[in-house]
C-alpha cells in the first residue's frame, strides 16, 4: 500500500482530531448498561408515555400537566388506547416539575424552551391550568 493511503499518527491533522475525540472515546468506554436502565426507569417514573414532540420542540424542558388522552377513540391512533385519562393538580404538577429539574440537572442549561403538552380537555383560560403554570418560573 502506497504511504500516502496509511493512516499515520504523523500527520498533525490526524493527532489533534485523535485528541478531540479521545474524551468521547473514554466516555462511551464507561458506559454501564445497569446506569442506562435505571435512567431509563427514573425517566418513566416522571413522564410515563410521552405523545410524540413536534420536531422544533426536541431540545425542550417537556412538562405534563395531564396524562392519557380525553378523546382516545381516534380509529387511527393507539398511543393512549386504555391508558385514563386525569388532570394533575397544581400540587402534582409541581411535584412533577421538581422531579423533571432533579432529572436532568446541569442538562437543563441546554434546553431551549418549555413544552407544556397542553391538555385536549383543560381550556388555556382555565384556573387550574394556570395555577399549575405558575409554579414554573420559582423553579426555573
Amino acid at each position: 500500500m502506497p504511504a500516502r493511503y496509511r493512516w499515520s499518527m504523523r500527520s498533525p491533522v490526524r493527532r489533534r482530531h485523535w485528541r478531540k475525540s479521545f474524551p468521547l472515546w473514554r466516555a462511551a468506554a464507561k458506559f454501564d448498561l445497569n446506569a442506562a436502565r435505571r435512567d431509563v426507569e427514573k425517566f418513566h417514573s416522571i413522564y410515563g408515555r410521552v405523545a410524540v414532540l413536534p420536531p422544533d420542540q426536541y431540545n425542550s424542558l417537556v412538562l405534563q400537566a395531564t396524562e392519557g388522552c380525553a378523546y382516545s377513540s381516534c380509529l387511527f391512533c393507539e398511543l393512549y388506547r386504555g391508558v385514563f385519562y386525569g388532570r394533575k393538580t397544581p400540587a402534582q404538577f409541581s411535584r412533577h416539575l421538581e422531579d423533571a429539574i432533579a432529572y436532568h440537572g446541569e442538562a437543563l442549561r441546554s434546553r431551549r424552551s418549555i413544552f407544556s403538552v397542553k391538555p385536549t380537555r383543560l381550556p388555556s383560560r382555565s384556573p387550574t391550568w394556570w395555577r399549575s403554570l405558575q409554579s414554573a418560573p420559582r423553579s426555573l
